[in-house]
């Protein structure tokens, strides 16, 4: 499972697809966001909301703090699994 996946799972309003560079836009859901204001990047897993809600060094620190739970780098599967569970 990749960051791409990952970040699909997590359900964001995503505004553009990723560019060479990794680069993607998405709808912050932690304000009400009219404009895309968090940008990820799927191959380094850095991330930052430019209205200073979130900002982060890493898939899991998304993960965290989009839905407080841990997602360990050797159980993304199992994650992913339950949180898909969770959406259903």
């Amino acid at each position: 499972m990749n960051n791409l996946d990952i970040i699909n799972k997590l359900n964001l309003r995503i505004a553009s697809s990723p560019k060479e560079n990794g680069e993607m836009m998405a709808y912050c859901p932690l304000h009400s966001d009219t404009h895309p204001s968090l940008s990820i990047n799927i191959y380094s897993g850095k991330f930052q909301c430019f209205s200073g809600c979130i900002k982060g060094h890493s898939i899991s620190d998304l993960v965290f703090k989009l839905t407080g739970e841990t997602m360990h780098e050797e159980n993304k599967i199992d994650w992913a699994n339950n949180f898909k569970r969770k959406l259903l």
